[in-house]
């Protein structure tokens, strides 16, 4: 009888929130595989879905099955907490005077907010996307003059978004209207790694950014000092397992770092679980966080799995707690002229474990990044210590900064970016002494999130064509994701051009400017199996030399891997039309003829007497009305040599030469064929406006055993040089 009273009570009070004019409901933000649901009942998070390192989905929130259930909730399960997080002393304060007695929740004190905190209030949905570019939905809510006892009215919101790739944004603000409040929101979710039901997290291991503590007196109020980590349980500025000095403490962790950085964006803490692979790094603009592991949980939540103590970690962002009554704190005090602003970015990845005795062994794939204080700037590198020795994990953090990073030479430029690690302007001078941009692109990074032609990209795993996007290797058959018709193209739909890779060498200029860029390509990732650690190195050499080193190391699989960089080549300049008269040779005396998908037949055909035949220079027009819409077809380069003569091209009116080399054993020559694309400045780049040399290993040689094989395994590395040599004649002979 007593739970149909309470159930009849709970829908009465839904009733009456509904009745209020906001409907309660739950939405989801959804990016691929990455899927965030909320509730405006409380502003909450109540699943985060994402893959583990084996391509699993899991849920790695704690939380309910209904909203009835939130509504009874006592633990601020992913709750947006206010209109002051955390604890206020005595459940007072004074302002300006006044003093102001709140409702205490807590024993004496007041505790988020009091029992009709921001976390049991509906809030009213006012932006909403579900998917696309930018999935979001901002959450608004009105707190009256003496809510809860805190003066003013205060229009507070929340939105939340994904970004690319595996970021989940939390952006709060507050604006009073007409009185001074305090004001401290925070994002309460529970998170567990492992997923939701995986039990306690007393293994995870965990880096907090933060050498300073403010110490609780019984109550969990701070005592207003501020104390050091140093030697003590809550030293977390290395990496070490959450419960690896529990028995120092009373019950778990549940305290406040002031966190080191005075960064606008700061990095906060990074969390890492062995058995899924996955890793959350939290970055955020608040001045600290609290650490709370569910100390007092006994929970039946969703499933009907009951949460234990230790069932999940809290990183709750935020101003100092009680700093009402603490003048030495930060001041949490909004005015209507000063309004609140408080951002979140949580940033989840994957991580490969690599036991070394030294961080020069992972150079290769990255390289820590620290700030002045000795921090870590990006988690690309992190140390955990046990009794034995020093572990260094490298790992590839999905959630990189895209940026744009230019090596510089006198007059000769290249500038790339870290988004599909591509190259996005060459700068050199024609015969003039005039400065141009010799590849097609964009101005901006959002276009190339956008882009289809894969402008300046590091193509992978596999570059071009993968017949029926599926092939078998010992045994086993692998079906890929289909992108181009029934087959795979470039790596499948994401491939290696739309992540973000990892900066871990950059010298901008000197006597060797170079960048080297690294990404962690998972198991079973677009399909292809075994982990796979990638990088890729441009280099500026003397006279007006570009160097391409690809690099590739199975992990733990065999697995076939093809890499192939995409510039599109315009010695004219990007914008000065087509290339039909660029004279062009090709060390290749034969090809790989392809059907109508562009799928290779398997045959290896001379090019003699075909409009394939550019063993002499010739004009790349001079017989394309023979082809069907231009080339794009794979080259068997004939040199035998380490690094081959690949291609010369040559531009008249220019006269700009560029020669390749590779040391991969075919080209693909492309022209641009059905080209139609708004590019830099605006100018619209049209069919045939450049030349694509893309070195590479056979087409789709995973299903033909007569090419050339692609697989590389765990003992043996991929290599694949190419070099660019830029010269200026007035004649192609003279050359």
């Amino acid at each position: 009888m007593s739970f149909k009273i309470n159930l009849l009570i709970c829908f009465f009070i839904l009733h009456l929130w509904a009745a209020a004019g906001h409907k309660i409901g739950i939405y989801e933000i959804k990016k691929g595989d990455f899927s965030v649901k909320v509730t405006n009942y409380g502003a909450r998070i109540i699943s985060v879905l994402l893959p583990d390192k084996n391509g699993k989905i899991g849920d790695v929130v704690l939380g309910y099955d209904t909203i009835g259930e939130y509504v009874n909730d006592t633990s601020s399960f992913g709750a947006i907490v206010g209109r002051v997080a955390n604890r206020i002393g005595g459940a007072r304060f004074t302002l300006n005077g006044t003093l102001y007695k709140l409702i205490a929740n807590d024993g004496e004190n007041t505790i988020h907010g009091g029992p009709k905190g921001f976390g049991h209030v509906v809030w009213k949905v006012s932006k909403y996307k579900k998917d696309g570019p930018h999935p979001r939905i901002t959450l608004t809510y009105h707190s009256t003059d003496g809510e809860q006892g805190f003066p003013g009215v205060l229009l507070a919101s929340v939105t939340y978004a994904l970004e690319d790739p595996y970021k989940l944004s939390v952006v709060m603000k507050a604006k009073a209207l007409n009185k001074a409040t305090p004001v401290n929101l925070a994002q309460h979710a529970y998170w567990n790694l492992g997923g939701h039901n995986s039990g306690d997290i007393l293994s995870n291991d965990i880096q907090i950014f933060a050498s300073h503590i403010t110490p609780l007196d019984q109550h969990f109020i701070p005592t207003g000092k501020i104390a050091p980590v140093k030697n003590t349980p809550y030293d977390f500025l290395k990496p070490r397992k959450v419960g690896s000095q529990f028995k120092k403490l009373q019950n778990g962790y549940d305290i406040n770092y002031p966190l080191d950085s005075t960064e606008k964006l700061k990095p906060t803490a990074i969390v890492r679980d062995k058995k899924s692979g996955r890793v959350m790094s939290l970055q955020t603009t608040a001045p600290a966080v609290q650490l709370y592991t569910a100390n007092t949980l006994v929970k039946k939540g969703k499933g009907g799995f009951v949460y234990q103590p230790y069932s999940a970690i809290c990183l709750e962002t935020q101003g100092f707690p009680d700093a009402v009554n603490h003048p030495n704190f930060p001041s949490t005090i909004v005015t209507p002229e000063n309004p609140y602003f408080h951002k979140m970015l949580f940033t989840l990845s994957k991580i490969v474990v690599v036991p070394v005795l030294d961080s020069s062994k992972c150079s290769t794939f990255a390289v820590s990044d620290t700030h002045p204080s000795g921090f870590l700037k990006s988690p690309s590198i992190a140390f955990l210590r046990t009794n034995q020795s020093v572990y260094l994990y490298c790992f590839s953090v999905t959630g990189q900064n895209v940026g744009v990073y230019e090596i510089k030479k006198g007059d000769f430029s290249v500038k790339v970016t870290n988004y599909g690690a591509r190259i996005i302007s060459v700068f050199l001078p024609d015969k003039h002494g005039e400065t141009g941009d010799v590849v097609l692109g964009y101005d901006t990074i959002e276009e190339y999130k956008n882009d289809t032609t894969s402008f300046g990209a590091l193509l992978g795993r596999v570059a071009n064509r993968i017949g029926g996007a599926q092939f078998t290797m010992n045994g086993t058959l692998y079906k890929l994701v289909a992108n181009d018709g029934v087959n795979t193209l470039h790596g499948g739909i994401k491939g290696f051009s739309r992540v973000v890779w990892n900066v871990s060498k950059y010298q901008q200029d000197g006597p060797y400017p170079h960048i080297t860029l690294t990404y962690h390509s998972a198991d079973g990732e677009e399909g292809f199996p075994g982990d796979l650690l990638v990088s890729v190195t441009y280099a500026l050499k003397n006279p007006y030399k570009l160097s391409v080193v690809m690099k590739a190391k199975a992990l733990n699989k065999a697995t076939p891997v093809n890499l192939a960089q995409h510039s599109y080549w315009n010695l004219g300049g990007h914008n000065s039309g087509n290339i039909l008269s660029n004279v062009v040779q090709i060390f290749a005396s034969h090809i790989t003829p392809v059907d109508q998908s562009l799928i290779p037949t398997g045959e290896i055909s001379p090019v003699k007497n075909t409009p394939y035949n550019f063993l002499k220079p010739r004009e790349v027009g001079s017989q394309i009305k023979e082809l069907q819409s231009g080339y794009d077809i794979n080259y068997v380069v004939d040199s035998t040599e380490k690094m081959k003569p690949v291609a010369i091209v040559y531009d008249e009116k220019s006269g700009r030469v560029m020669d390749v080399q590779a040391s991969a054993p075919g080209v693909q020559f492309y022209t641009a064929n059905s080209l139609n694309q708004k590019g830099k400045g605006g100018y619209v780049y049209q069919p045939h406006a450049a030349l694509c040399f893309e070195t590479q290993g056979f087409p789709d040689a995973v299903n033909h055993p007569n090419f050339p094989p692609t697989i590389v395994t765990p003992g043996k590395a991929y290599v694949h040089k190419m070099l660019y040599t830029f010269s200026i004649t007035k004649y192609w002979n003279s050359y």
